[in-house]
């Protein structure tokens, strides 16, 4: 394993792919549906519960959480509950309102992080399957570009097809990108907690590379790289991770670096 372990209760599995994920995010490219495997997973982990008497456990923990909502333990049951059922979205709501009532638990905060992780895999599946529609959409037009397909009207029905399908990917790309900066906010507070947990600041950086948002991951990643052991045989990967997205944005924003021209 390259990574330090998290903490001892922690079930979640983010720090063992996270630096393999970032380096092949950067070859093939933010947003493009990679890390299938982790969501599939962590579907698996969550779901590893008792499945007897759910519906049960998700109305009785409801009836608690409306009695009282600020008991963190209801919160906690109902969030379980519901991820067992693989209600994932409104487990994310029943955490989150945990979070709003106490945000020091660092297991809590993994799972909610680990949650947002499978909303995003699942979003990325999504844009997979809508990217492979639009190319076979694509190939219908152009099949269909010719005159006499045109009369009998399948041309116009494979441009629609073709202009839905990019849609499709458009939105679900995006919806995965959002999922990965709201996992990236839980990550920062568990940074905030424990600021000098490598694990961490790891999660954070690939998170937020997830999420496009490059400054941050390389801030997060150097700060990795800060208190990482000095034995650690990950830092001379994560340093080339740094390097890989510092060319990446420069190849995005030549303006920004002028003398990338030469």
């Amino acid at each position: 394993m390259f990574f330090p372990k998290l903490r001892r209760k922690a079930k979640w599995v983010f720090a063992f792919i996270a630096l393999a994920f970032g380096l092949s995010f950067v070859v093939a490219g933010v947003g493009s549906g990679f890390g299938s495997g982790i969501g599939d997973y962590l579907s698996e982990l969550f779901n590893r519960q008792p499945g007897t008497g759910v519906s049960a456990s998700i109305e009785d923990a409801r009836e608690r959480v409306e009695e009282n909502p600020n008991d963190t333990q209801a919160q906690m049951d109902l969030a379980n509950a519901l991820t067992a059922d693989g209600q994932t979205a409104e487990a994310i709501t029943a955490l989150e309102a945990y979070v709003e009532l106490d945000a020091s638990n660092e297991d809590v905060l993994q799972q909610l992080a680990g949650l947002y992780l499978i909303e995003a895999n699942e979003a990325d599946q999504r844009a997979e399957r809508a990217r492979a529609a639009s190319g076979v959409a694509f190939f219908n037009v152009e099949l269909y570009g010719n005159t006499l397909s045109q009369a009998f009207g399948s041309g116009p029905f494979a441009e629609l097809q073709q202009q839905r399908t990019s849609e499709a990917y458009s939105n679900a790309a995006l919806a995965a990108q959002n999922f990965h900066a709201q996992e990236a906010e839980v990550w920062e507070k568990l940074v905030a907690l424990r600021p000098e947990d490598p694990s961490y600041l790891l999660e954070l950086g690939r998170s937020k590379q997830q999420a496009n948002e490059i400054d941050g991951a390389i801030e997060a990643y150097e700060s990795y790289l800060e208190v990482a052991p000095e034995d650690d045989p990950t830092a001379e990967q994560v340093e080339q991770l740094i390097e890989q997205l510092r060319a990446s944005q420069a190849a995005s924003n030549p303006e920004a670096n002028p003398g990338a021209g030469g």
